[in-house]
């Protein structure tokens, strides 16, 4: 491995670190009980870690996304792992109806609804679905959807 990529990606998990860190440790400060919730702490770490990288990350990994989604998604979309919902952007609102965005960080919900009002998708008409569960709760996630009908 050569020092340059070494140093460049130990530069990185500093940047990352950094830009969740000092706001993460900003709002422990407001409420201490964060402490004892390591959750919702972690939450609040990616929340701000997100809204420093997502355009960045996003950039870097648009020509895939463009290849991979933009002709090959239509009907329901079920993004898993939502974050910001940087998805809508690669739909081709012709062909999608309905964006379900499951995100179990509800700190990312409005940029979800932000990100997917700006191309069309919104849950007032019912072209946006965002649900707070993680991966693991297929479930509650059905149940959500109205059930497995949803599943192509």
């Amino acid at each position: 491995m050569k020092l340059a990529y070494v140093y460049g990606l130990l530069i990185g998990v500093k940047d990352f670190i950094y830009a969740g860190a000092w706001p993460t440790i900003k709002t422990i400060l407001w409420n201490l009980t964060l402490l004892f919730r390591l959750t919702v702490l972690s939450k609040e770490f990616m929340f701000h870690v997100w809204n420093v990288w997502e355009d960045t990350i996003d950039e870097n990994c648009r020509a895939d996304k463009e290849r991979l989604l933009t002709p090959h998604a239509h009907d329901i979309v079920l993004d898993i792992g939502a974050g910001h919902g940087h998805t809508v952007y690669y739909l081709d609102h012709d062909k999608v109806t309905k964006y379900a965005a499951l995100e179990s960080n509800v700190l990312m919900h409005n940029k979800i609804r932000e990100h997917a009002s700006k191309v069309g998708f919104n849950e007032s008409d019912g072209s946006l679905v965002i649900l707070p569960y993680g991966a693991e709760n297929i479930s509650a996630t059905l149940s959500a959807l109205g059930g497995a009908k949803w599943i192509q």
